[in-house]
C-alpha cells in the first residue's frame, strides 16, 4: 500500500484530509473482497468531520477481463463504489467490492475530505461507573490503584445524575456498567444505583464488575443476584485472575461463578479470566518469589496496562525499553476512546486512563455538558500527550527534575504513568492529572 498525504484549501473551507491507494491484483473471488485501505486514517487530524469515497482504476491492458461496469469511456477510468460519512480519529473502514469476474488488476483509490471542527472528542458510547476506589483487594495490576486504606464512594444522588447525562448524551444502557474499586462493598447503595437506571429512562445496566470477595454462601449470592436482576442489571462480570487471587480465595469465586449460572443464566455471568478458574491456585500462600514467577509469566501470556499499581508493582516484571526506542507517536486515545469512566468525586477519565480528567461533573455542570463543551486547547498537559504523547510530556517535567529510569519502561502508557506521578508530586498536577490519591498510593 502506498499513502499520500496532501492538504488543499477548496471554495467551501472543506480539506482533501488524506488519499490512500492500494493494488488490487489477481482477484479470483466472484463474489467480491474486503480492502481495510483506510486505516492510516487512525493519524487524520482530530476532530475532523469527514466524508470517504472509493473508486477503482483500471489499466488499459486490464479492461479485457475487468467488467465494462467499470470504465466510463475515457482510458483513465473510474469507478465510484462506496461513499460513507463518518467521524475521525477513530473509526476503522473497510469496504467490501462486489466485483464480478476474477483475473484482473488495478488499483483501489480512497479520498477523505470534510470540514474540520474544533472538538477533539468522539460522541460517547459507553461508559463506568466507578462507584468506590475502596477494596478489599490491592491487586498489583489495579490501574484505578483501589484498596483497603481508600474510602470514597459515590452518592447514589450523583450517580444518578451522572445516568441522566448519559441518557441525554444517547447512550444506551447496554454501554454502562458500574466497577471499582469493589461496589460490593456497599451492597444497598449499588441496588439503588442499578435501580436509579431504570428510573432515568435506561433499560438497565450492562454489567457490573465484582472480585467475589463477598460470595461467603450460596444463600447470599442468590439473594443479592436476585435483586439485582429484578433492579436492572444485565450480567455479572466476574475478576478472576491471579493478581486477584492474592486476596480472594478462588473457592468464593467460583461458588459466585457457579451460583451465578443458575441464577442468571449462562449469558448473566462472565469472568475476566476464566480459563484460570478451570484451575485456580491458591497465590495467597504462595512464597513471594513462586507469586512473582507467577505474574511474569501471566503477564507474558495477558499484558496489562502498566499504569496506576501496575506501573508500581508489576511493571519490573515485563519486557523494559530504553526512552529513546518507545514510540514517539501522539496519545490517541484520549481522542479516539469512545468510553470514559467517572470516578467517586466525578473526575471524567477518557478510557481507561486514570488520573487524566477531561474535567469534573458536578449537580452545577453535569456530565454531558463537560464532555460537549470539552477542548483540548483547554488543558495544556492533554495538549502536549495529543500532540506528542508521554515523550513529549516527558520534556516538561524534564524541567522539574524528572529523570527517566535507566531501566527502560514497560510501554509507553508506563512512561506516561512516571511522568504523570512525578508532576503530581511537584504540585503541577493542576485540573487534569486528578484525583491526586490515584497517584499518592502504590
Amino acid at each position: 500500500m502506498s499513502i499520500h498525504m496532501r492538504t488543499k484549501h477548496a471554495k467551501n473551507d472543506t480539506k482533501v484530509i488524506k488519499t490512500d491507494t492500494v493494488s488490487v491484483k489477481n482477484v479470483k473471488n466472484q463474489y467480491g473482497f474486503v480492502l481495510p485501505i483506510l486505516t492510516s486514517l487512525l493519524h487524520t487530524p482530530r476532530g475532523a468531520s469527514a466524508k470517504a469515497v472509493l473508486w477503482i482504476t483500471w489499466p488499459p491492458k486490464a479492461r479485457q477481463t475487468a467488467p465494462k461496469m467499470c470504465f466510463p469511456e475515457n482510458e483513465n477510468a473510474t469507478y465510484v463504489k462506496n461513499s460513507s460519512k463518518f467521524q475521525v480519529p477513530s473509526f476503522k473502514f473497510s469496504s467490501g467490492f462486489r466485483v464480478p469476474g476474477s483475473g484482473f488488476k488495478g488499483t483501489c483509490h480512497a479520498i477523505m475530505w470534510g470540514a474540520m471542527d474544533k472538538t477533539g472528542l468522539k460522541a460517547i458510547a459507553a461508559a463506568g461507573l466507578l462507584l468506590t476506589d475502596s477494596c478489599p483487594a490491592r491487586c498489583r495490576h489495579c490501574y484505578v490503584s483501589a484498596g483497603p486504606d481508600q474510602s470514597r464512594w459515590m452518592s447514589v444522588e450523583d450517580a444518578a445524575r451522572h445516568l441522566a447525562a448519559l441518557v441525554r448524551l444517547g447512550v444506551a444502557g447496554e454501554g454502562i456498567h458500574i466497577g471499582g474499586g469493589e461496589p460490593f462493598g456497599d451492597f444497598d447503595r449499588l441496588l439503588a444505583v442499578v435501580r436509579a437506571a431504570r428510573e432515568v429512562g435506561l433499560g438497565g445496566i450492562a454489567y457490573v464488575e465484582t472480585s467475589g470477595f463477598w460470595a461467603a454462601s450460596d444463600d447470599l449470592v442468590r439473594s443479592r443476584l436476585a435483586a439485582l436482576a429484578e433492579a436492572g442489571m444485565k450480567q455479572l462480570s466476574i475478576s478472576a485472575d491471579p493478581y486477584h487471587q492474592e486476596f480472594v480465595p478462588p473457592d468464593r469465586v467460583r461458588r459466585l461463578l457457579g451460583t451465578a449460572r443458575a441464577v442468571l443464566g449462562p449469558q448473566g455471568v462472565r469472568a475476566r479470566r476464566w480459563k484460570w478458574l478451570e484451575n485456580p491456585r491458591d497465590v495467597a500462600a504462595m512464597p513471594e518469589t513462586e507469586r512473582l514467577d507467577l505474574f511474569r509469566e501471566f503477564l507474558k501470556k495477558y499484558p496489562e496496562r502498566m499504569t496506576g499499581r501496575a506501573a508500581e508493582r508489576l511493571a519490573a516484571l515485563a519486557d523494559r525499553r530504553p526512552v529513546e526506542d518507545l514510540p514517539d507517536a501522539p496519545c490517541r486515545a484520549i481522542f479516539q476512546s469512545r468510553h470514559v469512566h467517572v470516578d467517586p468525586e466525578g473526575w471524567i477519565w477518557p478510557g481507561t486512563c486514570a488520573g487524566i480528567a477531561l474535567g469534573r461533573a458536578t449537580p452545577e455542570r453535569p456530565l454531558d455538558e463537560c464532555l460537549r463543551d470539552w477542548r483540548p486547547e483547554m488543558n495544556s498537559a492533554l495538549a502536549i500527550l495529543a500532540e506528542g504523547g508521554p515523550k513529549r510530556l516527558l520534556d516538561l517535567a524534564a524541567r522539574s527534575g524528572f529523570q527517566a529510569d535507566p531501566q527502560g519502561y514497560a510501554g509507553p502508557c508506563h512512561l506516561c504513568w512516571m511522568v504523570r506521578k512525578h508532576l503530581v508530586g511537584r504540585g503541577a498536577g493542576g485540573e487534569t492529572l486528578r484525583p491526586a490519591c490515584v497517584y499518592l498510593t502504590s
